[in-house]
């Protein structure tokens, strides 16, 4: 899980970036499509992680405790995830760059 480690997004794209776009570039991935694919596990991450602040924050304002939410939250996140793919194999198809 990413978030443990390096809770800010931005923080943990500047440390993954110089990996991800190498490795976009031997595979035969754009760039863009390399920070597309890191965008949406970012998002979908976010809703999961129990060291992302604003989520803790909305689920205890509301009274929900993290084991409930995990829960409801499986679901739509799957759902994400899916779509996330069929966008990111459409981008690589058209060749997005």
């Amino acid at each position: 899980m990413r978030h443990f480690p390096i809770p800010s997004t931005s923080g943990h794209a500047i440390l993954t970036m110089p990996i991800l776009s190498p490795f976009a570039d031997l595979i035969g991935l754009s760039r863009q499509v390399c920070v597309l694919a890191y965008q949406y596990g970012a998002i979908m991450m976010d809703l999961i992680v129990p060291t992302n602040g604003a989520t803790m924050a909305v689920i205890a304002l509301a009274g929900i405790n993290y084991k409930n939410w995990l829960k409801f939250i499986v679901k739509p996140v799957l759902i994400m995830l899916g779509i996330g793919a069929v966008v990111i194999l459409r981008a690589v198809q058209i060749g997005y760059s």
